[in-house]
This record gives C-alpha cells, structure tokens and sequence, in this order.
C-alpha cells in the first residue's frame, strides 16, 4: 500500500517528468473523439514516429485545480495495468496540461452505440467483466475512479 510520504515522492516524479514546453512542436491533432467531465480528447499524431496517441487537454485555473490534476495524473502514472490507459508524457503549457497516453480505439459507448451493431450477450458480458476487473485492480490499491461511465 502507497503510504502519504510515498504518494508525495510519486507525485514529486510527476512534476519533474512534465514538460514545460509547447506541445504543439511534438504532436499534431488529428480529429476530436470526445469529452469527459475533465476535458475534451484528441487522437493525436506525434512528429517524430508519426505514432497515434489519445490526448486529454485539461484547463487549471486555480493553484489547487493544479494540485488536484497533478494527483490525478500521479495515480495514473502508477496504475499500470491492461485495464488502466497508459501515459505516455505530459506538458504543461499555458495553464493547461496536455496529456498523452496510449491510443484507444473506441470506447465503450462507441462500440455499443455508434457502430449501431448487434452484439451478442457473451460479448457484452466479457466487455463488463473486463470494466470489473479494472475497478477490481484501482480498488486493490486504494483508488477509487471517482468518474465510472461508459466512455470513461
């Protein structure tokens, strides 16, 4: 279990692997793909490999929004795990902080709504079972996902 001192040393790591530089000299948008409560999300194409990622813009306005995205971003980082969308890296710039994580197809909503497919039980089950199994993991170490939904 993370004790508080440990959680600070963590998010002390956080702080120095952010970039503090224009993101736009490293990744180009590719197209919108949605909004959660945070913020709105981008597939992105980065420069140098032209590899696609997912990215969150996420707007602080206040020293503790800050503080609280920086915790958030922290428990992220440490949540590795097929269930938990991987970091990539992050940049803060212009009071905003730009976070890049590993490239997600589609969510939830997207497959059971949009595709406007007929998926079987099995397969909806199996896709729950597998949410499950995330919350299961973040739960086993003392996080709880304060924002479940379907495309979240």
């Amino acid at each position: 279990m993370l004790t508080n001192e440990d959680f600070e040393k963590e998010l002390e790591i956080t702080r120095n692997l952010m970039r503090q530089e224009d993101p736009s000299k490293t990744i180009n948008p590719i197209r919108k793909i949605g909004t959660d409560n945070y913020s709105p999300k981008y597939q992105v194409k980065r420069l140098r490999d032209e590899k696609i990622f997912t990215m969150m813009l996420i707007e602080f306005k206040t020293n503790k929004e800050k503080k609280e995205l920086e915790n958030r971003i922290t428990l992220m980082r440490l949540s590795k795990s097929s269930f938990v969308q991987d970091i990539e890296e992050v940049f803060e710039y212009r009071q905003r902080f730009w976070i890049i994580c590993e490239s997600i197809v589609a969510d939830f909503t997207e497959l059971l709504i949009d595709f406007k497919t007929n998926y079987s039980e099995k397969f909806v089950k199996y896709a729950c079972y597998r949410v499950l199994q995330g919350i299961q993991f973040l739960h086993e170490r003392n996080i709880i996902h304060r924002n479940i939904k379907s495309d979240s």
